[in-house]
């Protein structure tokens, strides 16, 4: 795992941690891996879909590494980048309780 740098507030660290994306209307996504995050947010990437989730309300759960503990957090879709057969998908934290923040600070500080 490694820092990526970029402009945020808050640094993002590169992993490879698999997912549960579900949507407001319940459905899922399948084969879904969170390609960077941070206690502000995160990326994951999945297999393309013909359905935009571009500023849709969706919930995440993923287990953090170095933890047994599950993370389950509501975000807002901000950005999707199509790369061929697969969609990247920037999220938005919205409600990340405190206990989690602090699972997410140590991730980031130990990775």
């Amino acid at each position: 795992m490694s820092l990526k740098s970029d402009k945020r507030k808050t640094r993002r660290i590169e992993c490879d941690i698999p997912v549960e994306v579900e949507t407001v209307t319940g459905k899922l996504q399948d084969n879904v891996v969170i390609k960077n995050c941070s206690v502000n947010g995160l990326c994951f990437r999945g297999p393309a879909t013909e359905l935009s989730m571009k500023g849709q309300e969706i919930f995440l759960t993923f287990v953090v590494p170095g933890s047994e503990q599950v993370v389950k957090v509501l975000g807002w879709v901000v950005h999707q980048t199509q790369c061929d057969d697969t969609v990247d998908t920037g999220v938005t934290f919205m409600f990340l309780s405190q206990e989690y923040e602090m699972l997410l600070e140590q991730f980031a500080e130990f990775a």
